[in-house]
């Protein structure tokens, strides 16, 4: 467990997106979520995290990785890694 000095503010009172809030991409939902903690305690409304989270949908679709984000979400199989093009 992180020592309670060392949480950001926003990690006590924010609840995180989840998978499902808006789709099945854990990775999006993590920059999301990383986005949200870095502006406490201003926050995001929904149509700024759908406005975020599309553009993180078209930047996968823009780099052909979005079949691969949506297969395997956050992971990959064991011994393979993610290739930069």
């Amino acid at each position: 467990m992180v020592p309670v000095k060392f949480l950001l503010a926003g990690a006590r009172e924010l609840e995180p997106l989840r998978q499902g809030s808006l789709s099945y991409l854990c990775s999006v939902y993590s920059v999301l979520n990383g986005i949200q903690l870095a502006l406490y305690p201003i926050t995001l409304k929904r149509v700024d995290q759908q406005a975020i989270y599309l553009a993180g949908i078209a930047h996968l679709a823009k780099k052909r990785r979005l079949r691969q984000a949506m297969d395997r979400g956050c992971t990959t199989a064991p011994g393979t890694t993610w290739r930069r093009r």
